[in-house]
């Protein structure tokens, strides 16, 4: 097989793992409908960058890596478990806020969706699990580090359209949502999202 059947399995890898609807795909679709399209698309882009770099870790198998995350794991699911929190009891309470006073709370920033989208995203240790085994699967092999980024870039790429999809139509459905709709779809990704924390920290204890 050549290198172009291995980026477009790698590439296949990136969008196929970032697919499944989880935490990170609430708070991405959360934010877009909140704060808007560019907010949405750097959370998603912070998952990507995320995604990448496990997608080299799975690449090169880099197994120590991902036993010192397993080694780490029970801290790792409880800090990211309390982070998903704070985002959730966050959002509760800008859902309220913005109910009493009708108005939109300020996005915090660019910069600060994408590091909280990429630390929450570093800080499953299954995600890097995952594609150890679906790299050592599809048996890519490269003992060259430069070499490696290449095939580490199709998984970003693949990660990065999903998330891409994703915000788009979640900002195409906003200029449909009223303010009443805003606030129960605020209030319902924040239970959620408190949800999953709860999961998550209660699975490392």
């Amino acid at each position: 097989m050549g290198a172009n059947w291995f980026l477009l399995q790698a590439f296949a890898v990136g969008l196929v793992l970032a697919v499944p609807v989880g935490p990170m795909a609430l708070l991405c679709i959360q934010r877009s409908l909140r704060f808007g399209f560019a907010t949405g698309l750097i959370t998603g882009l912070g998952v990507a960058a995320a995604d990448g770099i496990y997608g080299l870790v799975g690449i090169l198998g880099l197994s120590v890596v991902a036993d010192f995350l397993m080694q780490y794991e029970t801290l790792l699911k409880l800090v990211g478990g309390s982070f998903l929190a704070f985002l959730g009891i966050r959002i509760l309470l800008e859902s309220n806020k913005m109910k009493k006073t009708g108005g939109v709370p300020e996005s915090k920033g660019l910069w600060a969706a994408f590091v909280s989208a990429f630390i929450l995203t570093l800080s499953n240790p299954m995600t890097v699990l995952a594609y150890v085994a679906v790299m050592a699967g599809i048996q890519i092999k490269t003992a060259d580090f430069k070499h490696a980024w290449i095939f580490a870039a199709p998984v970003f790429l693949g990660s990065f359209i999903w998330w891409f999809f994703l915000t788009s139509m979640a900002s195409l459905l906003k200029s449909r949502l009223q303010d009443k709709h805003m606030h129960w779809i605020g209030m319902t990704s924040g239970t959620l999202l408190i949800a999953f924390a709860l999961f998550v920290i209660g699975s490392a204890l």
